[in-house]
């Protein structure tokens, strides 16, 4: 039997490449229906221009986002890059790497980040306690605009290359002061960093001991 694929390059996707089994269109409405009235997710328009609808994590669902991120981590270390007939969306690598931020690199800092990727706009805000990643721009003017390719994102949102070096090499443009250029490369570079997947049930032990910590 042919497996078939999400044909996306995000980390949750690929992972479920492996080790899930992909939702068609109808299965995957019923969910998103099922998930919304539990509370899990809200739908939201985004403002203009974009104006299209979109699927937001509620508070309630944090939980399951928990879950999501360990399977999305273990899934970025496939990530290679996008094959000829993979859809690549900005928004889903810059939410993987929104929550795999670790809290002490955004711990008290409240600022927010435009990120333009060829045609595509998206948000990043620092809440003091953690990052959110939003499509579209941000609703207010925000403290650093960063304009670039899709290549060159992907790299950044994976940690596999640092903001000032993709600045330096001119495949980046940055509006904003050095303080704030330097924590949005700070942001990038360690939320790139997964820990390797426990191979035993003690190692397994220990790492959601050190994450709990």
């Amino acid at each position: 039997m042919t497996q078939r694929s999400y044909g996306q390059f995000c980390a949750a996707a690929k992972a479920l490449d492996v080790v899930g089994e992909r939702w068609g269109t109808s299965l995957l409405a019923s969910r998103l229906k099922q998930l919304e009235a539990a509370g899990v997710i809200r739908r939201e328009q985004l403002p203009p221009p974009a104006g299209s609808w979109v699927y937001q994590i509620t508070d309630a669902g944090l939980g399951v986002a928990l879950v999501v991120k360990a399977l999305a981590d273990w899934g970025a270390g496939l990530l290679d890059t996008p094959g000829p007939e993979e859809a690549v969306r900005a928004d889903w690598l810059a939410l993987h790497m929104a929550v795999s931020a670790p809290a002490d690199a955004v711990a008290g800092v409240r600022e927010t980040y435009q990120v333009h990727i060829d045609d595509e706009v998206l948000h990043i805000v620092l809440t003091g306690t953690g990052v959110q990643a939003r499509s579209g721009p941000a609703p207010y003017p925000p403290d650093l605009v960063i304009r670039t390719d899709q290549a060159a994102f992907i790299e950044l949102s994976l940690g596999r290359a640092d903001l000032t070096a993709l600045v330096a090499a001119r495949r980046a443009q940055v509006t904003g002061d050095q303080a704030r250029v330097a924590r949005a490369a700070r942001l990038f570079s360690s939320a790139g960093h997964h820990p390797t997947p426990a191979t035993d049930p003690g190692a397994a032990q220990a790492a959601q001991t050190e994450q709990h910590a």
